[in-house]
């Protein structure tokens, strides 16, 4: 698991003339990696996250069924008061993978420590990698996958697909 930071520090330009001065707030101040070192810190440090991640994740019956497994790539922002926000998948797959990453990745809110620099804590963008290993295989080819969400989609109009999610569900529930 891999994390890809871009620590963002909102900041307003003091030489800006007054009409350029909202824009100048609003515009964010990147630093790199050799500037500062703002990393971000799940609660319980990397080995808590991915054990946290293994345990929450249920890989979809259709994934299972199709011998189907990816590594799902969600990102966030992270801001100073703790809080995330924008989640999204980076690398979007099929088959309900993308779904799962970002309810689990979703369960991790309230666990993060934010990046510092200076001793001040900053927006920073996070990206944890939640990988669904089915057999082993986590590389298809294109043809493949095109294939899967293909049928992938078929299948969600099926009375069968309805029926696991409700399984889904259940098993989310008594996650908790």
């Amino acid at each position: 698991m891999r994390f890809v930071l871009t620590v963002i520090l909102l900041t307003g330009l003091l030489s800006a003339p007054a009409a350029h001065a909202q824009m100048a707030a609003a515009r964010p101040t990147i630093f790199t990696e050799e500037e500062t070192n703002p990393e971000p810190l799940f609660r319980g440090g990397l080995t808590a996250l991915r054990e946290f991640v293994t345990r929450k994740t249920i890989i979809p019956q259709y994934a299972t069924a199709n011998q189907f497994g990816a590594t799902v790539d969600v990102e966030f922002i992270l801001w100073p008061d703790g809080r995330m926000d924008s989640l999204h998948i980076s690398n979007p797959v099929c088959c309900g993978l993308d779904e799962e990453a970002l309810r689990v990745v979703e369960l991790t809110r309230g666990s993060w420590t934010p990046g510092l620099i200076k001793g001040q804590p900053v927006a920073t963008r996070v990206e944890v990698n939640v990988p669904f290993l089915v057999n082993y295989q986590t590389s298809v080819s294109v043809k493949r996958l095109a294939e899967l969400r293909t049928s992938f989609a078929d299948y969600q109009k099926t009375p069968m697909y309805r029926a696991e999610r409700e399984a889904h569900e259940v098993l989310v529930k008594q996650q908790k």
